[in-house]
């Protein structure tokens, strides 16, 4: 059985935790980012690294790990959101209901994370299929 102070003690522990988890979650997106960002500006220059599908495949996972950290960053939100409003139910005798301008607030995030994610993968799609051929077939379809 613990003690008070212990389960106090446990509850900052867990919230030490957590907060290191969302840290790394927030870091995630702007390393790939800053990394993507690095190989496509060396590969203006195809004297500095030419772009072979080695080069194809760091970037197209570079710009992958991007919505995947995304999305454990809203996750972890998510959850703590949805604890602390438990919590306020429970102890603070708050009622939550939102109205329709925060509730598209709060759901604004993730649409944010759904643009970006078609976004990365169209341009993963573009990297590798040559773009002579992809904007010439596009445009026989649609004419």
């Amino acid at each position: 059985m613990m003690s008070e102070a212990e389960k106090e003690e446990y509850k900052v522990q867990k919230e030490i935790l957590f907060t290191v988890v969302r840290g790394r979650f927030e870091i995630l997106p702007i390393i790939s980012a800053l990394s993507g960002a690095l190989l496509v500006v060396a590969t203006f220059n195809p004297k500095l690294i030419p772009v072979t599908i080695v080069v194809k495949v760091i970037l197209a996972v570079l710009l992958f790990i991007i919505p995947l950290s995304l999305f454990g960053y809203l996750w972890e939100l998510k959850i703590a959101e949805d604890k602390a409003m438990e919590w306020f139910e429970q102890f603070g005798g708050v009622n939550n209901k939102r109205s329709h301008i925060e509730t598209i607030l709060a759901y604004f995030p993730w649409i944010m994370f759904c643009v970006i994610s078609v976004a990365i993968i169209l341009i993963v799609i573009i990297i590798f299929v040559p773009v002579d051929m992809f904007s010439q077939k596009l445009w026989t379809k649609i004419l």
